[in-house]
């Protein structure tokens, strides 16, 4: 029994080693595998960085030209309005050009209609251009040529 007694005690400090080599082996794997595990997190982690670092660029760099667009805006709404209200100040003018010759043109026409109203008084009373020759106006002073005619202006400047 003495026998036996040793032989397990070999048996089982056999054990023990291959036990303490497994757990050891373990261990090592164990480490192993925290190692590459904790590689691998620094790898994510630094793609993760990069990826930040290249967003954080694009949006500042997207942020710039939105400030340029928007200067870029203001300026052409600032240009449309000033083109704007130069083009009503210049519609404005032509509208008060057109009113001024159009009373120009009542004036004119009624000073005429008064000349060829005189002008008839006078040819009808046999004065010195019914003596020359020419036509007698019609009666009223008008003329089918109209007012502004060569014939009513003829007839105008021979006074």
């Amino acid at each position: 029994m003495a026998k036996e007694k040793g032989r397990k005690k070999k048996e089982k400090a056999k054990g023990k080693k291959g036990r303490k080599k497994s757990l050891k082996l373990a261990k090592e794997s164990e480490m192993e595998r925290a190692k590459a595990n904790a590689t691998l997190w620094e790898t994510r982690l630094e793609i993760t960085e990069l990826s930040r670092t290249e967003y954080r660029d694009a949006s500042r760099k997207l942020a710039q030209e939105n400030e340029e667009l928007k200067r870029k805006q203001y300026k052409m709404e600032k240009d449309a309005v000033s083109v704007l209200s130069y083009l009503k100040k210049q519609d404005m003018e032509k509208g008060d050009l057109i009113e001024k010759l159009k009373q120009q043109l009542v004036d004119a026409k009624k000073q005429a209609q008064e000349e060829n109203e005189k002008l008839g008084a006078i040819e009808k009373r046999g004065g010195p251009e019914s003596a020359s020759g020419r036509e007698a106006a019609p009666p009223g002073g008008y003329s089918p040529e109209g007012p502004g005619s060569k014939s009513s202006v003829g007839r105008l400047s021979a006074r």
